[in-house]
């Protein structure tokens, strides 16, 4: 199984400790960041595979922190995954600011959130692989 780096910024810790419990195993890292602006120098730095993201339809923090994301060329590439409340995933999955990758909602086994996790994985290795055939093809004479 791939190791996973995961970043969940969030500022309630016991929301926090309850996903990271999820990720037992030593190749699994999850590090919260406070939800905010100033932690994207430090979720780019930590260089992870992939992120989640707490939804909250009334908060529109996560909005900013996933465009500001995906406007980094380091970040634009990772997985995103939110973990949102059942009556609202509609709203998710139709917003027109959607940046996500997936999501998943409350509440949900360990085994589907890592499944989805490693299809966001396997996604990123695939449309890498495309880019780096199509240049070739084009470096080729």
């Amino acid at each position: 199984m791939e190791s996973i780096k995961g970043i969940y910024p969030e500022d309630d810790i016991e929301v926090f400790e309850i996903v990271k419990a999820m990720f037992p195993e030593p190749e699994r890292q999850l590090i919260r960041l406070p939800r905010n602006e100033e932690s994207l120098s430090q979720i780019e730095s930590l260089h992870p595979n992939v992120i989640l993201v707490e939804h909250r339809f009334s908060d529109y923090k996560h909005y900013n922190l996933l465009s500001m994301m995906d406007d980094m060329e380091s970040l634009s590439q990772v997985p995103k995954i939110a973990i949102t409340d059942p009556t609202q995933k509609y709203e998710l999955l139709y917003s027109p600011k959607n940046r996500l990758w997936d999501y998943i909602a409350h509440p949900f086994e360990a085994q589907e959130l890592l499944e989805r996790i490693h299809y966001g994985l396997e996604k990123v290795k695939f449309q890498s692989s495309i880019y780096q055939d199509s240049d070739k093809k084009r470096k080729s004479p």
